[in-house]
């Protein structure tokens, strides 16, 4: 394996957990299951690198990288196949969420995900990993729509929509102005790439939702309301919404003991201040002792 942090230490903020609390906490629940530990959290405060201008954390590079690192560390220590997922993330970019959530996906066979606060957007599409994921009366998801600075896919697709909703009964000639001038500022590359970037996020969604064991039909109509089926890109699903449209939910009063220890995990990092998601993983020796015993 290739150690990532000497070459690209400077851009990741990821470690094994070392405070002496948080570790005794995590113990206590590894020893009801074989369970390996990960937390990915984006810091409420962002990092001040002018007078007007602060840097947030948001799912990209530094999280892919930060991310193989720790399943990279995980593997030298143990053969253990069960994670516990903490995520708090306000999004990314699509192509860094799809990657990080295929990584897990694809090194862990039972995945649990917590989300004891927020997980929008690409942090949505990694929630979906999991084989259960665990949210409370304040836990928020997003859909997943594909969206840039300015334009957002979802919103070019409802707006071409809308207007040939408008026009098909119409003749040219009596077609008002505002719409003719509407319909002429159609930029068929725009459209074919709102329509071609949705598609492809209602791909990537079911292909993780596969993955963590739904089956297809139920994949496929999750991904298509997760990406197509909400007003906005940052309408808040709750924990009743996303169990409605097919999302395996779990409430945090049934997981009560993890999801207090899991929220005391988010607290100590959640305040700090950084441009990049903090990324933190532990080991119980629960599973290094067996690994031990297996002469692995």
């Amino acid at each position: 394996m290739i150690d990532i942090n000497k070459e690209l230490s400077e851009i990741l903020d990821v470690a094994e957990e070392k405070d002496k609390d948080i570790i005794e906490e995590l113990e206590t629940l590894s020893c009801k299951d074989d369970f390996i530990f990960l937390a990915l959290v984006a810091p409420e405060r962002g990092v001040k690198v002018s007078p007007s201008k602060i840097l947030s954390a948001s799912l990209g590079m530094s999280e892919e990288f930060g991310v193989e690192e720790a399943i990279n560390k995980i593997k030298e220590a143990t053969n253990c196949k069960n994670l516990i997922l903490m995520i708090n993330s306000p999004g990314g970019y699509v192509k860094s969420s799809y990657k990080m959530a295929m990584a897990l996906r694809e090194n862990f066979d039972k995945i649990k995900v917590f989300v004891p606060y927020e997980a929008s957007s690409g942090g949505t599409l990694i929630t979906l990993v999991g084989n259960e994921i665990i949210m409370g009366m304040m836990s928020s998801l997003s859909p997943i729509d594909p969206h840039g600075d300015i334009t957002s896919a979802l919103s070019t697709k409802r707006g071409f929509t809308m207007l040939m909703e408008w026009l098909k009964d119409v003749d040219e000639n009596d077609i008002p102005y505002p719409l003719k001038a509407l319909s002429q500022k159609l930029d068929p590359e725009e459209l074919d790439g709102a329509f071609s970037s949705l598609k492809m996020m209602e791909e990537y969604a079911q292909e993780i939702l596969e993955l963590a064991k739904y089956d297809k039909e139920k994949a496929k109509i999750i991904s298509k309301k997760l990406v197509n089926g909400f007003y906005t890109h940052g309408q808040i699903i709750n924990s009743t919404k996303a169990k409605e449209i097919g999302l395996n939910i779990v409430s945090d009063v049934a997981s009560k003991s993890e999801s207090q220890v899991l929220r005391r995990w988010l607290a100590k990092y959640l305040l700090k201040s950084a441009d990049k998601h903090i990324i933190r993983y532990y080991i119980s020796n629960k599973c290094k002792i067996e690994e031990k015993k297996d002469g692995k």
